[in-house]
């Protein structure tokens, strides 16, 4: 009873000490309850084993920091080393084999030095349940006090009474004893899960016994069902030996059936005589008139060939004229060629010329177009080639199909593969921002764009930085910068990334994102 007593004066208190914001107090209050809860030995063991378990998660997060560099800096390695070789190369499908298995053994790193963080951490919490029980709760009452000293939080209250006052009751012993409890009960749960997986796997066993009897079933029903169909070829085949009498009967039928339609033919052909005899004028008169049509379209075909005759006679003047030479319309070079020497030509063969000036078409989202103008200089990285080629932008069209533009840009002389790919790069000045924001630090939701900060706050366990909301306004914004309204200070920070999803109000530490 004097147990409980005295934990409830502490608890008072600081509830009294994080209305006021008394930090320190509130440090020495939670001391005294873990104090008294525990007593003195046992709680010095316990704060030993944590800092011990604590300094193990420091280890292992560190590790796994280290792991990321390491892993960060080969794979970027690897890329320059992969975009080094030709996609079409025969070499290129072993390096991106390579490649992705350097991927993947990184990522395997990542995970373990993940999980040893995970281990780490829940290895703190298992050195003592009632403390993390205890710690847990107080902080997250104090730390709710001392943000609203005139507020109340119902579930927040419980959990810090039930906590402290309903466990103080039961010592540690006990309450270990339940969680002994609960894995006897686990180990009878996976027990009967492994009976359970007997009995299943035996019922397998009797369900292939029964699908294999019922397939000798299914057979014994195909081969009595062959059978019966053999019987019944047998009688057709008796039926088919008396077929010759039936032919006969057929053909007497048809013969009679030919000298009723010979009679009908002969009556209608006299009826056709007598009909055409009647058209036969008529037909005539029509027949002058196609007769004339069609002399009138032979003369205009006549007349066009001859027009085509005169186009092709001018054009072989033109090339007597100059010794039979032709010549392209373009200069470049020649790259196919479906003429053989001395031979005559019959005009379906082919000429591929290169132009000598190439240019470089790439694509880019239509929100960039307000970067893009005719004249801006373009760099150029075409596979296989180690440096970048300098060009210059001749033409912008929009691509209704694909929601982009296309850019074409004259390189400069230079002998270039037709087809070649590659990549392209504009970089030009812009006019000069005094507030800008990387595109990973811009939010928004319903109440307009905000940026996260980082804050410095006095808690019980020491200064702490937590991320307060900041409301801005975008002027203007690319694909990687966003330009605000002067609304941070000069020595604001602002949290542009993190590893976990970060919300106002949260706990944050100062780190290299990755």
């Amino acid at each position: 009873m004097l147990k409980k007593t005295t934990l409830i004066k502490y608890m008072n208190t600081l509830e009294q000490h994080a209305k006021n914001q008394k930090f320190a107090e509130m440090y020495t209050d939670l001391e005294n309850i873990y104090n008294t809860y525990f007593g003195k030995n046992e709680y010095t063991e316990i704060k030993s084993k944590i800092s011990e378990a604590q300094n193990a998660v420091d280890d292992a997060e560190k590790n796994l920091k280290a792991v990321k560099a390491k892993w960060k800096l080969t794979m970027e390695e690897e890329d320059r080393e992969l975009a080094k070789i030709d996609p079409s190369d025969p070499s290129y499908e072993s390096a991106l084999n390579k490649y992705k298995l350097q991927q993947l053994e990184g990522e395997n790193a990542i995970r373990e030095a993940t999980d040893a963080v995970d281990r780490a951490k829940k290895q703190v919490s298992s050195v003592s349940p009632k403390y993390t029980e205890i710690s847990d709760a107080a902080i997250a009452y104090f730390n709710y006090l001392a943000a609203n000293p005139s507020g109340s939080n119902v579930t927040l209250y419980k959990n810090y009474y039930t906590a402290i006052l309903d466990s103080s009751v039961v010592d540690e012993s006990a309450y270990k004893a339940k969680n002994k409890a609960v894995e006897k009960a686990k180990k009878t749960v996976e027990e009967t899960t492994k009976e359970q997986a007997k009995l299943v796997a035996k019922a397998q066993t009797a369900v292939n016994d029964i699908t294999a009897e019922k397939k000798k079933e299914e057979k014994k029903a195909k081969d009595l069902l062959a059978k019966k169909a053999k019987v019944v070829d047998e009688l057709l085949d008796k039926v088919y030996e008396d077929k010759d009498g039936i032919r006969a009967a057929r053909e007497s039928l048809e013969a009679k059936e030919d000298g009723v339609d010979t009679a009908k033919r002969a009556v209608e052909d006299a009826e056709d005589k007598l009909s055409d005899f009647q058209k036969s004028n008529l037909i005539k008169n029509e027949n002058k008139g196609i007769n004339a049509k069609i002399a009138e379209l032979d003369m205009e075909q006549l007349e066009e060939d001859m027009e085509r005759k005169a186009e092709i006679l001018e054009k072989l003047n033109q090339v007597i004229k100059v010794d039979g030479e032709v010549s392209a319309d373009i200069d470049g070079m020649v790259t196919a060629l479906d003429i053989e020497p001395k031979t005559t030509i019959s005009g379906s063969e082919k000429v591929a010329i290169t132009p000598s000036n190439s240019v470089f078409t790439g694509s880019f989202e239509k929100d960039y177009m307000e970067y893009v103008q005719e004249g801006d200089k373009i760099s150029c990285q075409l596979t296989g080639y180690k440096k970048p080629v300098e060009g210059e932008v001749i033409d912008i069209a929009y691509n209704s199909e694909g929601d982009c533009y296309y850019v074409t840009a004259k390189l400069p002389d230079g002998e270039f593969a037709p087809g070649i790919t590659g990549q392209f790069t504009i970089v030009k000045s812009s006019e000069k921002y005094d507030n800008c924001i990387p595109l990973t630090a811009l939010r928004n939701d319903n109440s307009g764009d905000y940026v996260l900060v980082m804050r410095e706050t006095s808690t019980i366990l020491g200064k702490e930085f937590k991320a307060y909301r900041v409301n801005v306004i975008v002027d203007k914004k690319d694909f990687q910068t966003a330009v605000i309204n002067d609304v941070l200070g000069y020595d604001e920070e602002v949290i542009i990334g993190s590893n976990r999803n970060v919300m106002e109000g949260d706990r944050v530490r100062k780190g290299t994102y990755e």
